[in-house]
Order: C-alpha cells, then sequence, then structure tokens
C-alpha cells in the first residue's frame, strides 16, 4: 500500500540543479513507498533516463493556457496528490492556479535560490510586488541553505526558523561507482602535461566562468594549466572569446554537456565552482564526493554552509579575481584529502536522511 502520493514539478528533465536535485529524489520516494508523479512543462532532456520506471511522467505543456487546463485536470483526477515545486517560476504559477481556485490539492514550494536577490533582477522584478500573495497560497515550504530562509521568512512575514532548511544531498555510492569510470578526455590521463581545472555548469551569467577564466589565465602568468567547463549555454561563444583573448587558446575546452561528470570531478586537478549566487550547489557536493580538491565562490547562498572548514575547500570573494588565481595555486600545492571531502558528503548530505526530511514535510499537509 502506498505511504503517499507525489507529484513533482520540474520545467523539464535539462541539466539545471533543480532537476538534478529532484531526479535524485524521485527513487527515493519509491523505495519509500511513495506513489510518484513527475510533472515538467517539456518532456525533454537527457535526465530523463534517469527516472525510474515506476514514476508516471506528465507534460503540462509550456504556455499558460495548457498549463491551467492540465492543472485543472490533473488535480481533479488525482485528489489525493501533494505539489512538490522544485523552481521558482513554477511555485509562481502554482501560486497563482492555487489563488483563483484552479487547484486545491496540497502544495509544497521547494525554494532553490534567495528570493531577495532573484525579486531583484530581470524578471523578478516585476513579480516582486506579488510574490507575498503567490507564496502564501503554499502549504508548507522548503529551503536550501540559511540564507534562502531567511529570505522566504521575510517574504512570508514566517517567523524566523520556521520553515524546513533542507540541503541538497545525493547518493554517495552511485558517485563513487561513477567517478571510478575511466574519464573520455585526452588532458585527464595520468599522462597528463599540465593540470587541470574543472568547472560544471550551465554557462549563463550566474555561473562566473568569465571569471574563472581570467583567474586561470592569471595563473598560467607562472605555471601551465587548462580548463575544462562541461555545460552547454547561451554563453558558449562569449566565453569561447573570452579564453581566446586571455591567452587560453587550445588549453580551453567546452565538451558539453556530459552525463557522467564524476568522472571528470574526480580526475580533475581542482574543481571551481565561481557562481555569483547559488541555492544549494549541487555541483560542489558533488565535487567533493567525488574527492575533488575545491574552491568556491562565497556567494549567496551555499558554499560557505557546505564548506564549514578551510581544510575541505577554499571559499573566495564573488568576482575577485586575483583571489580565486591564489586559491587554485594553493589548493593545486596542497590538495588536501579526498577522504575528508568524500566523508563529510556522506555525513551531512546524505541521501537517506535527505529523503527522510523531504517525506516529513511531505507528511505534515497529507489530507488523506
Amino acid at each position: 500500500m502506498s505511504k503517499g502520493e507525489v507529484a513533482i514539478l520540474i520545467a523539464n528533465f535539462g541539466e539545471g540543479g533543480a532537476q538534478r536535485a529532484m531526479i535524485n529524489l524521485l527513487p527515493s520516494l519509491v523505495r519509500a513507498g511513495w506513489r510518484v508523479h513527475c510533472i515538467a512543462l517539456k518532456r525533454e532532456g537527457a535526465y530523463l533516463r534517469d527516472v525510474p520506471v515506476e514514476v508516471t511522467i506528465h507534460e503540462s505543456g509550456v504556455t499558460l493556457l495548457r498549463q491551467a487546463i492540465f492543472f485543472a485536470r490533473f488535480s481533479r483526477r488525482n485528489p489525493n496528490v501533494i505539489l512538490l515545486s522544485s523552481q521558482t517560476r513554477l511555485s509562481r504559477i502554482l501560486g497563482v492556479f492555487h489563488r483563483v481556485g484552479l487547484v486545491r490539492l496540497p502544495l509544497v514550494i521547494r525554494e532553490p535560490n534567495r528570493l531577495g536577490d532573484k525579486m531583484r533582477r530581470g524578471k523578478g522584478r516585476l513579480w516582486a510586488p506579488f510574490m507575498p500573495f503567490i507564496y502564501r497560497a503554499a502549504d508548507s515550504y522548503i529551503t536550501l541553505s540559511q540564507a534562502a530562509r531567511t529570505d522566504l521568512e521575510t517574504l512570508l512575514g514566517a517567523p524566523e526558523g520556521s520553515l524546513a532548511l533542507i540541503p541538497n544531498a545525493l547518493d554517495s555510492d552511485l558517485v563513487a561507482k561513477k567517478a571510478a569510470i575511466a574519464v573520455d578526455h585526452p588532458w585527464l590521463g595520468e599522462d597528463r602535461s599540465a593540470p587541470v581545472v574543472l568547472g560544471v555548469g550551465r554557462l549563463v551569467a550566474q555561473k562566473g566562468f568569465d571569471i574563472l577564466i581570467e583567474a586561470v589565465a592569471r595563473v598560467r602568468k607562472t605555471r601551465p594549466l587548462r580548463l575544462v567547463v562541461l555545460g552547454t549555454g547561451p554563453l558558449e561563444a562569449t566565453l569561447k572569446a573570452q579564453a581566446e583573448a586571455f591567452g587560453l587558446g587550445a588549453d580551453f575546452d567546452l565538451p558539453g554537456f556530459k552525463d557522467n561528470p564524476y568522472a571528470f570531478m574526480a580526475s580533475a586537478d581542482v574543481f571551481v565552482l565561481s557562481s555569483r549566487w547559488e541555492g544549494s550547489p549541487n555541483a560542489l557536493l558533488e565535487a567533493m564526493s567525488a574527492g575533488a580538491p575545491v574552491v568556491a565562490c562565497d556567494c549567496p547562498s551555499g558554499p560557505r554552509e557546505i564548506l564549514t572548514n578551510p581544510s575541505l575547500g577554499a571559499l573566495v570573494p564573488v568576482d575577485d579575481v586575483d583571489a580565486l588565481a591564489e586559491a587554485i595555486i594553493q589548493r593545486l600545492d596542497n590538495p588536501g584529502s579526498p577522504a575528508q571531502r568524500q566523508d563529510y558528503i556522506r555525513k551531512y548530505h546524505n541521501l537517506d536522511a535527505w529523503t527522510a526530511a523531504y517525506i516529513r514535510v511531505l507528511n505534515a499537509v497529507r489530507r488523506t
């Protein structure tokens, strides 16, 4: 007998951090005895192949009209489902649908970012005046970092510490298994001619790869160094041109999205999270779980709450090229203990404990 029924909402099955986190959650909920749906605006993306066969996949459509029709029908046909929205724009849509009475299912909002920052940029500024009203339609909330929780509590007028704080987690055994696979890249073999810095993420301004390129160029003034960035996105041509301008030339590679980034992480000499903002950065957790020496920009929010000890990895100010270059050099010279980083992730970002925390939130809003 099912312990409950949940529908997890994602934009698509692409390479975003929210998608990766929710794909990690699906099999854990299935194993825990839950009946699980996954609703995506578009049924596309590399992570589709990782969805367990027990999960029912739905496509809502990308237009507001199609989404309204879909969620109204889904709600009528699945009256016992709890909706878990994993991304801000989806949470806005579901909040509006709740407010107008189109959807009456319990709604849990998983807010992956600091809303204070998000509402000051782009379309977020247009939504900002309406966000308290929209978000208060939810029955419960999950935040990924202390800073994000504080932002959301301020938005909702909720008491300090009242919202669930559940940082991301991962399957350390799966990461270890995939990290042990030989990496498919000519620069990352045992006979490499130069150390390799690795970045992973969407090629967008948020990820700060422009700063990483400049920092690597600074390091290359004193020693050989190569840079590999895994991911796709709108800034691909811009980043290639910047790398060329800074003299990286043939020592910069953008091989695209990889199904198994863990093999790259395990083989890299330094992993760098150069982001300008994050929620709970999956890539940093994955790199540490793979044993990689890490450097992270101290962006809002997440990295400081993961790298709680300097021995785990270096924190540097956001957009500080000199500090980032110096931290890379220090990590190249003193990579630290892979076992310490792996043990930390197993202890504090454990998949079973993470899943149990989600289930507690879901059980608290169940109506049957």
